[in-house]
């Protein structure tokens, strides 16, 4: 194992869980209580609870609210004429420079959605269940059963990762996808309240997002130069087809990036 990732995965773990550790304020109280008092929050919201949001890293140049209510959160989602996902695109969203679903609107939003859709439907997922099982069974519960211990944070660290780099189709390589693991964590890490570490922040985030991109791109390509026949996802992205429209390899090595950082932090921390 590569010493050097293993710590750098860990460091740099930490650093996105102080980022957004917050306050210790109850945010669900506070929902609750403003669903009924103020349902329309003028401000940005989040920064109450010492988190970073993209919404927030906007403040100063556009109004922010926050809303509480069922009806009208969902009149502003259906409303891609007043309101827009545009602004995840912008700052550091727009190093992405490729397919970033959640930075669309309206027409453009669907036509992606039923072009990725297929891909994603449980047919598809279904299949790549003996695989998770062989990964989970292998990888994680063997060495467990050896040792007769475990970590259970440090499987929910590595377990989420480790499936979606399997599904995604790459190599069965645990430095890199271990690598992967921190580059997508330094990509969430950009954003910060403390505007000292934000250049700092904002440089790593830009080196994840290259590293990342180089590293698909050339996966992605061996891929389709082999005929992407498998049921892997990147094989699927690259034979996806709607209304005579296919992905391109920079539109699936974007989309395929976007989906790490979840993977990486979401999913760990809500799994432990």
């Amino acid at each position: 194992m590569n010493e050097s990732v293993e710590q750098r995965l860990e460091a740099v773990y930490s650093s996105v869980s102080d980022t957004y550790k917050g306050s210790g304020e109850d945010i669900y109280a506070l929902c609750r209580e403003f669903r009924h008092t103020k349902p329309v929050y003028e401000g940005n919201f989040i920064a109450r609870f010492g988190v970073p949001t993209n919404a927030g890293m906007q403040a100063a140049s556009r109004p922010t609210v926050a809303l509480f209510r069922y009806h009208d959160i969902m009149n502003v989602l259906k409303d891609a004429t007043n309101f827009t996902n545009g602004f995840i695109a912008e700052g550091l969203g727009a190093v992405f420079d490729g397919l970033i679903i959640l930075a669309m609107d309206g027409e453009l939003h669907r036509n992606v959605r039923a072009l990725l859709q297929p891909a994603f439907m449980p047919e598809t997922v279904n299949k790549w269940r003996p695989k998770i099982d062989r990964i989970m069974r292998e990888e994680f519960l063997q060495p467990m059963v050896a040792a007769r211990q475990a970590d259970l944070m440090g499987f929910a660290m590595d377990f989420p990762i480790r499936v979606i780099y399997g599904v995604m189709g790459f190599p069965e390589d645990p430095v890199m996808y271990r690598q992967y693991a921190a580059w997508g964590l330094a990509i969430l890490a950009a954003n910060q309240i403390d505007p000292s570490k934000l250049a700092e922040a904002r440089r790593e985030a830009g080196l994840a997002l290259k590293g990342l991109y180089d590293s698909i791109k050339t996966f992605v390509i061996e891929r389709r130069a082999e005929g992407a026949a498998g049921d892997d996802l990147v094989s699927r992205l690259i034979r996806a087809e709607y209304e005579g429209r296919r992905l391109d390899d920079h539109e699936v090595v974007t989309f395929t990036r976007s989906l790490l950082p979840a993977s990486t932090e979401t999913t760990t921390r809500s799994f432990s």
